[in-house]
């Protein structure tokens, strides 16, 4: 479809392989490719973006779990991408938004662990468990992911200096654990959606700079 447009919004992630020359694309140097990934437009994660010192950071755990049977409404789960590997699924790639707002958040770290595996009784040939530590100058990050949680969960806490907060994604709060203090962040779902195709727009119009470029990916 490249030669049909001259701007692209893509589904995130482009690549599933780290070794890809994106030179041999041969991508425009007049249009723009922005990968997709709302959640950084999500009221809590601009609060966090905003409003918290991280330069007080211990460390960060991190967690994205939920139960992919249930994911989608009258569609058997082992049917979808998710449950097969060879068609992009597994928590590892299909849960690729808690690396993308942490190193938004972040920074990129200097070194990643990782265990990931299939380890439920679900009836897919993905992962469905990846388990990551990464290694900052200052800081450490914990962050699971996984496909078998039967309440959803995806939250970040931080651990800093003065206190511990706890950023809750699916409820829309941030908690100060320590003061006590919690912050009401509810929104619409289509909010932070809109305000991603904005930014898109900005980047086509030069008024931004392209920040998720597919050399992200």
């Amino acid at each position: 479809f490249h030669k049909n447009g001259k701007h692209f919004f893509r589904e995130k992630p482009v690549f599933m392989d780290v070794n890809i020359d994106i030179d041999a694309l041969n991508l425009r140097k007049e249009s723009v490719y922005y990968v997709a990934c709302p959640l950084r437009y999500n009221s809590v994660i601009r609060y966090i973006k905003e409003k918290i010192d991280l330069s007080q950071l211990i460390s960060v755990r991190c967690i994205c779990s939920s139960y992919l049977p249930e994911w989608r409404t009258d569609i058997d789960y082992r049917e979808v991408y998710s449950a097969h590997k060879e068609l992009g699924g597994g928590v590892s790639i299909d849960l690729v938004h808690e690396w993308d707002y942490l190193t938004y958040l972040l920074g990129y770290p200097e070194q990643v662990y990782s265990c990931i595996d299939k380890v439920s009784d679900l009836e897919i040939d993905s992962d469905d468990l990846a388990l990551y530590v990464g290694k900052y100058e200052k800081w450490y990050v914990e962050l699971h992911l996984d496909y078998f949680g039967r309440k959803t969960i995806r939250n970040i806490q931080f651990f800093t200096v003065n206190d511990t907060i706890e950023a809750d994604i699916i409820n829309g709060t941030v908690s100060y654990l320590s003061s006590g203090k919690i912050i009401h962040l509810q929104e619409e779902r289509d909010v932070y959606q809109r305000l991603e195709l904005q930014h898109f727009f900005s980047i086509i119009d030069s008024n931004c700079a392209n920040d998720n470029s597919v050399e992200n990916f």
